[in-house]
């Protein structure tokens, strides 16, 4: 789950020439999927903040950090 978190943060904010992206979608359903079931409160909190930030998140996947 950390990995797919640090990669994911790496990935969007990557410059594009680099062309450092293609995981993007993948690690973002991984963590949303495992969002629920992360026990280390820190580690939980810095992945919603970072998510609810983030351009790549939906409307409703938002939400669905904000019940936990």
């Amino acid at each position: 789950m950390e990995l797919r978190f640090l990669r994911f943060c790496v990935q969007t904010n990557a410059p594009g020439f680099l062309a450092y992206s293609g995981m993007i979608k993948t690690d973002k359903e991984i963590i949303l999927q495992n969002y629920g079931l992360v026990t280390d409160s820190d580690l939980k909190k810095r992945i919603g903040e970072y998510l609810l930030c983030s351009k790549y998140c939906s409307g409703p996947e938002k939400d669905a950090l904000r019940k936990g």
